[in-house]
């Protein structure tokens, strides 16, 4: 029979929890219960025990916050739940650590296995219905849950809507100007998902040796580079327009875990649809 998730965490309120989920809409509830309910002052989400996994390591050799609690989905891309609990057996935690598995298998094998490792403090399957939200009060989990999945729904939807976005071509001098400073803004806000939206669906980069197309893949590819670049900034600086072509130069710097600075500079060539 299971309890609440609220009445399995016998510790104080945690400071900082780590959702590891790769649905969206799961990701989003869960981070919701976490910061209302279980009272977590900070809570950062990751779509894969990889990119969860990078990030530990990162802070564990800054000296950095380590997450109090961890809430696991099992089934993921690149590295999945148990390949995560084996990896974070291998770290050199500062603290205590409490993991609370959140799949949607009821299997008794996966149920049984998850008891193997020590940090693993409790084990609930999803989605998380009612029963298992906590201290949320008459009609307040219909609410919480309504509100999680509208907000992804709509994040969705608005993705799927064409990129043009004022200023469009023909471009002077002035618009050209002012969609490089538009740019700067939306990197220099580090949001994967903002910045995705200013490209097309068909959009194709280049990133040294690694190619790649999409708004999911642009998307992807800023998560992993600012988990890893720290206090990251950037310039954008008009180099040339014509028509509906702009030019930019850039430079940004950031500095690692390890407290490493770096600077770098290339150029951009942007083609908008005429």
């Amino acid at each position: 029979m299971w309890v609440p998730l609220s009445l399995s965490i016998s510790m104080k309120t945690p400071k900082l929890a780590y959702v590891i989920e790769d649905d969206r809409i799961t990701a989003a509830i869960t981070e919701l219960i976490a910061k209302r309910n279980l009272r977590c002052r900070t809570v950062k989400t990751f779509d894969n025990g990889q990119l969860a996994f990078d990030q530990l390591v990162a802070t564990v050799q800054s000296g950095g916050e380590v997450p109090d609690l961890i809430l696991l989905d099992l089934n993921m891309p690149l590295m999945d739940g148990w390949e995560f609990l084996d990896a974070l057996g291998s770290l050199a935690l500062t603290k205590k650590v409490c993991v609370f598995v959140l799949t949607s298998s009821i299997h008794p094998d996966d149920m049984a296995k998850s008891t193997h490792y020590q940090l693993v403090k409790g084990y609930f399957s999803k989605p998380l219905d009612k029963p298992n939200l906590p201290d949320l009060g008459p009609g307040k989990g219909d609410k919480l849950l309504a509100k999680a999945t509208g907000t992804i729904l709509t994040q969705q939807a608005t993705s799927t809507m064409p990129a043009a976005r004022p200023p469009l071509p023909p471009f002077s001098f002035e618009t050209a100007t002012q969609k490089a400073r538009l740019a700067e803004d939306a990197w220099n806000s580090r949001d994967p998902a903002r910045v995705a939206l200013a490209y097309t669906e068909a959009s194709q980069w280049r990133n040294r040796s690694e190619f790649f197309a999409g708004r999911e893949a642009i998307a992807a590819f800023l998560t992993r580079k600012w988990q890893k670049e720290h206090e990251y900034r950037l310039i954008k600086e008009l180099w040339g327009f014509h028509e509906n072509r702009i030019a930019v130069r850039f430079q940004y710097e950031y500095h690692t875990a390890e407290g490493n600075w770096f600077r770098a500079y290339g150029n951009e060539q942007w083609e908008f649809d005429a």
